[in-house]
């Protein structure tokens, strides 16, 4: 005996099939779907009005004072913990 057992044709183009399209497949998650077709519509816009956003503004960037003086205030109206007294410790120790 070889051990060698008769595959069908079939089964095995369809089986080459499926390994090769696994990794194909499972790339293709519905997030990445999704990209890509926020992708394409996001192109799509900017083809039909590419002067779109020239005019937006830039967001404020804080400097460093403010910042300082923001987080100071912060801190400052902080809710501050009441430790309040400490509770007795019951040590149970049974023997010596």
């Amino acid at each position: 005996m070889s051990g060698w057992i008769p595959f069908p044709r079939v089964g095995a183009a369809v089986l080459a099939t499926l390994v090769l399209a696994a990794p194909w497949l499972a790339c293709k998650t519905p997030l990445d779907r999704a990209f890509g077709k926020s992708y394409r519509e996001n192109v799509a816009r900017t083809i039909a009005n590419p002067e779109a956003g020239e005019d937006a503004l830039d967001a404020p960037r804080p400097d460093g004072a403010s910042t300082d003086s923001a987080l100071d205030k912060f801190r400052s109206e902080e809710r501050k913990v009441d430790q309040g007294e400490e509770k007795p410790v019951i040590n149970l120790k049974v023997g010596g």
